[in-house]
């Protein structure tokens, strides 16, 4: 396996055959430097096949032939277009929170999302200079379901309570982790495994996705579909031995068709660290086995930006409190 990666931190280069560094700008990567490293990618290992993440699914529209693709494609297209998505939504009746495309802020309780962020790095209460969107601020717990799906049907893989945190006044929402296998009730089972198929017939989704979803008092609304793999698929697979998710996608939109998946209901979760302030990584850092995404000794992280990825099993009422405690001695470590 060959990475493009925002971070190349120790671990995608433990499992690399190679990894290339490539920084991300404003939470995605920059188009002509992305299309550089896959045009060495091809150059290098011309059987390669491309697997989009997180901070590239926007360039959908500017892929061509020249690279295979692992991805669905079209569905890409669709959904990182908000005009055309929630246009979809209204279509096959998913409710989704009131939007405006109207260059002045409807009223307090909206905030501006960017077309082209991820991991809630776009999201600010007042607009930005971005390309995007006015969206009604919903008071709810933040969900997501992680699914896959072949030519003929989807599964669910597990449903996942989503951590935020809000790290400056105009940054309220951006992403910090996830627990897997949250509790829901049968009704709101219902209404997910509703919306997902519905979703899926209406885009053609292939592979492994999420849905984005906030749950409220009054009604369970959809925020976004990431049409790739996310972050949470790595949860499944330490609950679930021999589980390979990414193997998975990629059979999948090469049209093999996948048989039914028998998942624990184990919880695990996980919390990114950011970094309070401007750091270098201690050369000579001691990292517990329950971290993750560890990066480089001496690497210079700036302020806001991700360090690494705690992780704990547990009873799902305590991972929480479990993974932000074991942060917080992280965090000690690194600034004593």
């Amino acid at each position: 396996m060959v990475t493009i990666d925002g971070f190349a931190d120790i671990d995608t280069l433990e499992v690399s055959l190679e990894s290339w560094c490539l920084p991300l700008e404003d939470g995605k990567f920059g188009k002509y430097k992305l299309f550089a490293s896959l045009d060495r990618l091809q150059f290098k290992f011309p059987q390669a096949k491309v697997l989009l993440g997180a901070g590239a699914e926007y360039l959908a529209d500017y892929i061509t032939d020249g690279w295979s693709l692992c991805n669905s494609l079209e569905a890409m297209k669709q959904v990182v277009q908000p005009s055309k998505f929630f246009t979809a939504l209204d279509k096959v009746g998913i409710p989704h929170p009131d939007i405006s495309f109207n260059q002045n802020k409807p009223s307090e309780d909206w905030l501006y999302k960017q077309t082209l962020a991820c991991g809630g790095w776009g999201v600010t209460r007042n607009k930005s200079s971005s390309i995007g969107y006015w969206q009604k601020e919903i008071t709810g717990q933040p969900i997501s379901a992680l699914c896959i799906a072949d030519h003929d049907s989807v599964q669910i893989i597990g449903i996942n309570k989503q951590l935020t945190q809000s790290m400056a006044e105009q940054l309220p929402y951006v992403y910090l982790g996830a627990v897997a296998n949250h509790q829901i009730t049968i009704e709101i089972s219902i209404k997910i495994e509703t919306y997902i198929n519905k979703l899926r017939d209406k885009f053609r989704i292939i592979g492994v996705f999420s849905l984005d979803m906030i749950l409220s008092v009054e009604d369970l609304y959809v925020l976004e579909i990431n049409p790739r793999i996310s972050a949470s698929f790595e949860l499944y697979e330490q609950v679930n031995p021999g589980l390979n998710l990414v193997d998975a996608h990629i059979r999948v939109c090469e049209g093999e068709r996948l048989s039914k998946l028998d998942l624990s209901e184990e919880h695990c979760g996980y919390q990114i660290i950011y970094a309070d302030n401007n750091l270098v990584i201690p050369q000579h850092m001691n990292w517990p086995k329950w971290i993750k995404d560890k990066p480089e000794s001496n690497r210079a992280v700036q302020q806001y930006e991700p360090i690494c990825s705690v992780y704990a099993h547990g009873a799902e009422d305590e991972i929480p409190a479990l993974i932000n405690n074991r942060a917080k001695d992280i965090l000690i470590q690194l600034y004593q």
